[in-house]
């Protein structure tokens, strides 16, 4: 108990630390403002990096592919779709738990990561469930490091990014939790922060889905969307 709670301390102290680094380093480009002497010495930097993203890409259509990608103010809408897809496998998961749980059927397969050292074993009484469970499992895995990888390649925006990665670290944290629960015999405190964890995972790719509709993304009509610069600063 105290090595898990050790644990959890340190994982809060590393995602405080990086909270805080994320947003010295917002804080920072927000507020940088050209010197007088860059201003004279380099104008023919200044003016192309104040060119409009259309202009940039058109420009840089040599360069890489993640360049280009980021160039552009808004996700594109079938990433977002695959945040909603992710979604909403990651809630059929929770559901398919639950059911593993009113079956009784966590114990029904003793070895993990294989069942019966099998990668399908015969789906029969409460073998179904638990290796239905991990199936789903993985394919949400799967489809949380696709979407971690889309969001580094298209988004823009550098806490979006950060946020994939925090899921990935999540369901990779919850796969093992469910080991643990399996090998150690369903104990009290790893099926609690299990069940727990896979809520927390939920609500971020949630996040994920709203936070990349082009509804969320697009400023606001009028000379209101130039007031908002922490709203729709794209890092």
């Amino acid at each position: 108990m105290r090595a898990i709670c050790e644990w959890l301390g340190r994982l809060h102290r590393l995602w405080r630390t990086l909270t805080l680094t994320l947003s010295q380093r917002e804080g920072a480009l927000l507020n940088w403002r050209p010197s007088a002497d860059t201003v004279a010495g380099n104008r023919g930097t200044l003016s192309y990096s104040l060119r409009s993203p259309s202009a940039d890409a058109g420009a840089g259509r040599g360069k890489r592919r993640s360049h280009s990608a980021r160039s552009d103010s808004v996700c594109p809408v079938w990433v977002h779709r695959f945040a909603v897809l992710t979604a909403g496998a990651t809630l059929v998961l929770i559901f398919v738990g639950a059911l593993v749980t009113s079956t009784g059927s966590g114990l029904a397969v003793p070895d993990w990561p294989l069942s019966f050292g099998q990668v399908f074993p015969p789906m029969v009484g409460g073998v179904l469930f638990e290796h239905g469970h991990r199936l789903v499992a993985a394919l949400v895995g799967l489809l949380t490091v696709a979407l971690m990888v889309l969001l580094t390649q298209w988004e823009s925006r550098l806490w979006v990014r950060w946020l994939a990665r925090g899921a990935v670290l999540a369901v990779l944290l919850q796969g093992t939790l469910g080991g643990m629960t399996v090998l150690l015999r369903l104990p009290l405190v790893v099926s609690v922060t299990h069940a727990c964890l896979a809520q927390a995972f939920l609500c971020l790719v949630i996040t994920l889905a709203v936070c990349t509709a082009p509804g969320w993304q697009a400023p606001p009509a009028g000379p209101s969307s130039n007031s908002h610069p922490y709203g729709y600063w794209q890092p």
